[in-house]
């Protein structure tokens, strides 16, 4: 299947919904990757076909459910991570001023996948966690 172009950054913020709910939380209480991926594809369509194409674990509205499940699909569809961290314990300069996707993997303490968030130029739109790893970040 074809790679799918990265989103705007700006249609992807607009589309991202910051409450931790989703029509799907009924079911899947964590639902930061759901909400990431109801977001992108708002801003890409053709990025829902991945996903229901993935053979990952998606939700009845073919959203997919783990940060770790998104952030394969997407290095997939966009390619590697522009940038990655292991464990850097705080945010590392290189990607200040910069826009895009962040996954938090493998976060100490948290049995999920971790989580999926965008980045805008400073900080994250929701949570952060440094501790984590690996870490990686895809501009749009």
């Amino acid at each position: 299947m074809p790679r799918s172009v990265r989103p705007l950054w700006k249609d992807v913020k607009t589309n991202y919904k910051l409450a931790g709910t989703h029509s799907c939380s009924l079911v899947f209480p964590n639902t930061c990757a759901i909400r990431m991926s109801e977001a992108l594809v708002a801003a890409e369509s053709a990025l829902l076909n991945h996903f229901k194409t993935s053979g990952k674990n998606i939700c009845p509205h073919g959203y997919v459910r783990g940060a770790q499940d998104l952030a394969s699909i997407l290095r997939n569809v966009w390619g590697k991570h522009d940038l990655g961290w292991v464990t850097p314990g705080s945010k590392p300069k290189n990607i200040t001023g910069k826009r895009g996707v962040i996954c938090y993997m493998n976060i100490p303490g948290y049995s999920g996948q971790g989580h999926i968030d965008l980045w805008n130029k400073t900080a994250p739109v929701g949570q952060a966690y440094w501790k984590a790893s690996p870490i990686w970040f895809w501009k749009l």
